[in-house]
């Protein structure tokens, strides 16, 4: 009682808080919108209980007015389960949407009384199709026609009829003694009190109705049962003829043909009954027995629900009639036992009613019409029963109407109710040339087709590229060879004849030294003779002419050195190259180091970045533009350092710093500096730039860069 006080005040405290007041009207929760509804607006409602389910945690109540559903208190179904039809309760929750019309959620359920629940109002066809009968307290009148117990023992589900063959369905919450109530109502007319569901889709639109009784003292037995008491008799084939009541109980009998569960089919003497079981029944094929029950309108040929069956007799085993397929299909072999002889085209397995027992279709093709022969649930097809084998079946057969031609009676096809492996007989296994073990093997033929094809274009680019590495190899052998045959001839003729020209050339100047020498003792004596004005006037003349020879054999003797350095290097490549052996920054090292050792000067040599390769061309003449640069400033401008760096963080950057004398740049082109302009040709064969900055006393930049390919 604490509980539930306190959960009142925080309840009114949190209207007034949020400025709502509870809602107190079922009628105003109904009016309210899905979207409003869901928004959880707080509720108390006092209200009489119709109908509780104990096991689902929920009930209906009613307020005087009209009806709703109320979920129970979530996580304790304690509360609901102690509810008694007729209690007077205060609920107290929120709002939901609920699945067709807005409902409760409760947070509290207090019972305050317990009284007789009014009396029901009729419910008319037209209730049963309005949607706003949602909820409505009434009674229907009908016959009990089957019951079914749900699988978790939770609820029974019956079937009723009226007289105006009206279906209704109906749940109860299960016991013990609802169902022993309703097994002793089965095929009586009853008047129900009941609540009138609503099934709906998920746009919240009515699709069925289905009514909640709260238990079996609601079925009363109605003003018909006189009728119990008149019994038609008659053959199976004289069932729903024009004098037949179809309200009356009816009294037939025939041969059992197939017996399982609740189901089993019967043959008469001029047709054949399917018959629904209200109990499992223990009947061998071939028994005859007399059935008292209820005719069950079907779209062929009426069916049966049996409340009665009595043993006649014992007869021979049922013969299965042959059905030939070339023919039109006879309606009256409905729910006869026949024998086809077809091929089977395919087996499915499914589960029955969504189950864990399997259920094995097979789908059989005779005379051209394909039809469907269906095991009972649990048992499997037997031996080579495969696709592709000729089967002889034999099973109840079940006719399917055209629904397309209502006038008519149209058969539009059948299918085959087997009893048991026993019905399957093989008459030829399955052929081996299936079409599955066909497409298997197009696809190996497929599959070693694409991989010799592949193989094919594998060994063909092999060829191909062992082709062009032998002749890659034959070229460079022959490139190899005539290399070294013209390097032996370069150095046979060029530098042999380089060298002597050098030596000649020197000796050219040492005989021009002495010329002036001898000169200028001619020029003491015109001095001691006293010839003072063509003295200097000889002198000037002399000295100026001396100066230019000797400065234009100076040039040539450089001329020739830097030829003969240049047929080096030549033979050197033409003999491999360092650049064949390793790489551009290991060859800077491997080239420089002779010139270290030779004068003595310290070369300092820094790698940037990664190391890579360029074309042969690009590395050849960086190499060559590098070692003419330390070649300067060693011979020319007298550095004692000299630094190397080699920048490969994007594209090729060689940089050559000496600390050497400097030179005045526009006098690059005089004497002695033509190497400069070799430099500055290479750099741009190959695409590349050369900058050089240098000041006399300040040392010289050389700055040579090729960009990324």
């Amino acid at each position: 009682m604490g509980i539930v006080l306190l959960w009142s005040f925080l309840l009114l405290l949190g209207a007034t808080v949020f400025g709502q007041v509870p809602i107190t009207s079922i009628q105003q929760i109904r009016r309210l919108s899905a979207k409003q509804a869901g928004q959880g607006y707080p509720v108390q409602i006092e209200a009489q209980v119709l109908r509780v389910n104990p096991y689902k945690n929920h009930f209906f109540m009613h307020d005087g007015e009209v009806g709703i559903f109320v979920r129970g208190i979530t996580n304790d179904s304690s509360v609901v389960k102690s509810l008694k039809a007729g209690d007077e309760v205060l609920v107290g929750g929120k709002t939901t949407a609920g699945t067709f019309v807005p409902d409760i959620q409760a947070a509290f359920i207090r019972v305050q009384g317990n009284r007789p629940r009014p009396e029901p109002m009729q419910i008319y066809n037209t209730d049963f199709v309005s949607p706003a009968s949602d909820c409505k307290w009434g009674w229907i009148r009908g016959r009990l026609l089957s019951m079914k117990v749900s699988a978790d023992q939770t609820g029974i589900l019956l079937e009723l009829i009226d007289v105006d063959s009206e279906e209704y369905v109906v749940h109860l919450p299960y016991s013990e003694s609802n169902e022993q109530r309703i097994r002793e109502l089965m095929f009586s007319f009853v008047k129900l009190s009941a609540v009138c569901g609503t099934v709906a889709n998920e746009n919240r639109q009515m699709i069925g109705r289905i009514f909640y009784a709260h238990s079996a003292d609601d079925f009363l037995l109605s003003g018909e049962e006189w009728l119990l008491n008149t019994v038609d008799t008659g053959d199976i084939h004289e069932l729903m003829r024009h004098n037949v009541s179809f309200n009356r109980p009816f009294r037939t009998h025939g041969i059992v043909l197939y017996s399982r569960g609740k189901e089993m089919v019967l043959r008469g003497e001029r047709a054949c009954l399917k018959v629904a079981l209200n109990d499992p029944v223990d009947v061998q094929p071939g028994a005859e027995v007399s059935l008292t029950g209820f005719i069950w309108l079907q779209p062929v040929g009426p069916a049966f629900r049996a409340g009665e069956i009595e043993m006649i007799g014992k007869a021979e085993r049922p013969v299965p009639v042959v059905l030939d397929l070339l023919n039109p299909l006879d309606p009256l072999m409905n729910y006869n036992l026949i024998q086809v002889d077809a091929e089977l085209v395919e087996i499915k397995k499914d589960y029955a009613d969504g189950g864990s027992v399997p259920q094995y279709t097979m789908r059989c093709r005779s005379a051209g019409e394909f039809f469907e022969a269906r095991l009972p649930a649990g048992i499997q097809p037997e031996g080579r029963v495969e696709p592709g084998a000729m089967l002889r079946l034999s099973g109840i057969c079940t006719m399917q109407r055209d629904d397309t031609e209502f006038q008519n009676l149209v058969i539009s096809g059948f299918w085959l109710q087997l009893r048991g492996t026993e019905d399957i007989e093989v008459l030829s296994p399955p052929p081996w040339w299936t079409k599955a073990r066909l497409l298997m093997l197009l696809g190996v033929v497929m599959i070693v087709t694409m991989i010799s094809m592949v193989w094919i274009v594998i060994l063909r680019k092999t060829v191909e590229r062992q082709t062009r590495i032998i002749a890659e190899k034959v070229e460079r052998e022959s490139i190899h060879e005539e290399r070294q045959r013209i390097a032996r001839e370069l150095h046979d003729n060029l530098e042999q004849g380089l060298a002597g020209a050098i030596f000649h050339l020197g000796g050219v100047r040492r005989i021009f030294r002495k010329s002036a020498e001898r000169n200028f003792r001619h020029l003491d004596d015109l001095i001691t003779a006293g010839n003072i004005e063509g003295v200097g006037t000889f002198s000037r003349e002399w000295k100026t002419e001396t100066d230019q020879n000797a400065e234009a054999l100076e040039a040539v003797e450089h001329m020739l050195s830097h030829c003969s350095e240049e047929s080096r290097t030549s033979i050197l490549d033409l003999r491999g190259g360092l650049l064949e052996k390793m790489d551009l920054a290991e060859a800077v090292r491997v080239s420089l180091q002779t010139l270290e050792k030779e004068r003595g000067v310290n070369v300092d040599i820094r790698i940037d970045g990664k190391p890579r390769r360029f074309a042969p061309a690009v590395e050849r003449n960086v190499l060559l533009v590098i070692k003419e640069a330390v070649s300067n400033a060693v011979r020319h401008a007298s550095a004692e350092r000299i630094g190397v760096k080699l920048d490969f963080s994007a594209g090729l950057k060689a940089v050559v710093i000496d600390d050497g004398c400097g030179f005045d740049l526009k006098e690059r082109a005089q004497a002695g500096r033509f190497g400069l302009q070799g430099m500055q040709e290479r750099m741009q064969n190959i695409k590349g730039s050369l900058d050089i900055e240098s000041e006399k006393d300040e040392g010289t930049v050389v700055t040579a860069e090729v960009a990324a390919v």
